[in-house]
């Protein structure tokens, strides 16, 4: 299989229209239309998962946490970020990330993290519907250039469903229109009602690309003023994503026991957290990696804890504020915990594609404790 194509593949999982605004994910450096020998999964990229995407022959590297993060203005051989550039360029090996559209997807990073739980009830935490697609119709005269006007706008749309790429439906009708005197149409006369044998071309847009679309279409359209109509059109199944999930326990727990619990799950000798209120446990929000930004939402949502990673000093402060009971958890760990129980359930569906993969044994923490 390519590795254009698996990445297609894996957008019906974990859609690239779930990762937030500011993220960057996606292909990030090589070919994509390379064939996959065999694939590492790792949570991040440094110079010890490379070595061992190397050793082991693997030419795809499939990453949570993106290797190119910020735009970069220049490749440095002589920094670490520039060598593995040029590393990965030499031998031929392609990064691909899902962040946090792998995060928030439905049975993603965070509803790993919330199965950790004996929760009787998960749900996303608050937000709503997201727009997946634009519904597209255009008006285009029916000529020997339509079939050329078709393709090139449908290779504009950048959006794929399943295996199948530039995806619309077209019929034929008569179209009115009446210029005024001002105006100079491609067909038709001035001040004078005209019909004019046309196509209607239809198709779905990922919302992402939205604007080189209708930039196309425009451009290469004859007429003096198109006919290009858009609709929002809703996810077909209505689902709500969001980053972080709220689990419920059938009963109040300890929040005690809750603290132990969460000190075996992620194997953490020591772990910081402030209690700051007395109500038994029921509502729990928890966001992987680094979710302070969500505090407010548990609070509001009525949770009388929130897991997270990255807190600061004033985020200490704003949970005390808020009377939110509040566990801080490492972002390595939380992700590397989430990652690795994702890569062995989603192994065997690379299985049914013949794709051989392996979990990297280098990936570390970029700091150690004493």
């Amino acid at each position: 299989m390519k590795i254009r194509k698996f990445a297609s593949v894996f957008n019906d999982f974990a859609p690239s229209y779930l990762a937030e605004k500011w993220d960057s994910i996606g292909i990030q450096v090589g070919n994509p239309e390379n064939e996959i020998s065999k694939i590492l999964f790792a949570l991040q990229l440094d110079g010890e998962v490379l070595s061992e995407a190397i050793e082991k022959k693997c030419n795809l590297i499939f990453l949570h946490h993106p290797f190119i993060f910020q735009p970069i203005s220049s490749i440095d051989t002589s920094k670490e970020k520039g060598r593995i550039i040029k590393e990965l360029l030499k031998n031929d090996i392609t990064v691909l990330v899902a962040h946090t559209n792998l995060d928030a997807a439905s049975y993603g990073l965070n509803h790993i993290l919330a199965r950790q739980f004996d929760f009787t009830k998960v749900e996303p935490f608050g937000g709503g519907v997201k727009d997946q697609y634009t519904r597209v119709i255009i008006y285009y005269p029916e000529n020997d250039s339509k079939d050329e006007y078709v393709k090139k706008v449908l290779e504009s749309t950048n959006t794929m469903f399943g295996e199948y790429s530039k995806c619309g439906f077209y019929s034929s009708g008569t179209g009115c229109f009446e210029p005024t005197d001002v105006a100079s149409p491609a067909t038709g006369k001035v001040k004078e009602f005209n019909r004019e044998q046309e196509i209607v071309l239809e198709f779905l847009v990922d919302n992402k690309s939205i604007g080189n679309v209708l930039h196309t279409a425009r451009s290469l359209h004859p007429y003096e003023k198109p006919m290009i109509i858009t609709h929002n059109v809703k996810y077909p199944v209505k689902e709500t994503y969001t980053l972080g999930k709220i689990g419920y326990f059938s009963e109040g727990n300890d929040f005690k026991s809750v603290l132990e619990h969460v000190k075996k799950c992620f194997k953490q000798e020591s772990i910081r957290y402030h209690k700051n209120n007395d109500r038994p446990v029921k509502k729990v929000g928890i966001v992987g990696g680094s979710g302070i930004s969500m505090m407010t939402r548990a609070a509001s949502s009525g949770c009388d804890l929130f897991i997270t990673g990255d807190l600061k000093h004033h985020d200490w402060d704003l949970a005390k504020e808020l009377g939110l009971s509040i566990i801080e958890v490492s972002h390595f760990v939380m992700e590397e915990l989430a990652f690795k129980i994702f890569f062995d359930e989603y192994k065997n569906i690379l299985l049914k594609y013949n794709i051989n993969a392996e979990y990297s044994v280098n990936c570390q923490e970029n700091f150690n404790y004493f």
